[in-house]
């Protein structure tokens, strides 16, 4: 069995729910057009899964849904619901090193940890605060919103006076964004 993400949490707990609307909501005929052993999320399924495949498979599961929506003549509301929350919810994560992310929290984490090391270095500069500094900066521009990385780069410009430093990591951070920013491929 695989470690429970955040996101393998959630996107369970979505299937569990959408089993539960299928076997308590659903009329039989609605059930008929509906296969559940074809959506591959029975929980023996999902834990063999890893989160790309899961992703996927929650990908899968609203396309299949809605395209049934569609042919029926009347939509099922609550189907609709699911649908439209099974994908807000694939919405707010990505890929990132074989696993899927909640980009929101995961940049505000990295920008913490930022500041938290940010602090550090004021008190003496090591080498384990820079390179902090330097690993969570790169993670920030590579998938972090525009907000996130122009926070990144303030901190470092507002530090620059108390160390070379922070000058240097500011116009590394500057550069790195403008590589990113400039190339499609990273996207």
């Amino acid at each position: 069995m695989l470690t429970n993400t955040e996101f393998r949490l959630q996107v369970q707990n979505k299937i569990n729910e959408f089993k539960r609307i299928y076997r308590s909501s659903l009329s039989p005929k609605w059930r008929a057009s509906i296969q559940l052993n074809s959506l591959q999320i029975k929980r023996k399924q999902i834990n063999l899964m890893n989160d790309k495949e899961l992703y996927h498979a929650c990908q899968n599961l609203a396309n299949t849904l809605t395209h049934i929506q569609e042919a029926k003549e009347k939509r099922h509301q609550g189907l609709d619901a699911f649908i439209n929350d099974l994908q807000q919810t694939l919405q707010h994560f990505r890929l990132f090193e074989n696993i899927m992310i909640h980009e929101k929290s995961f940049c505000q984490k990295h920008l913490l940890n930022v500041i938290q090391h940010t602090q550090s270095l004021q008190l003496s500069i090591n080498k384990q605060s820079l390179d902090a500094i330097q690993n969570s900066g790169k993670t920030l521009i590579e998938i972090g919103d525009e907000q996130c990385i122009n926070q990144l780069i303030e901190l470092m410009q507002q530090h620059q006076d108390q160390s070379r430093y922070f000058s240097q990591l500011a116009n590394y951070f500057l550069s790195l964004k403008a590589v990113y920013d400039n190339n499609p491929l990273c996207h």
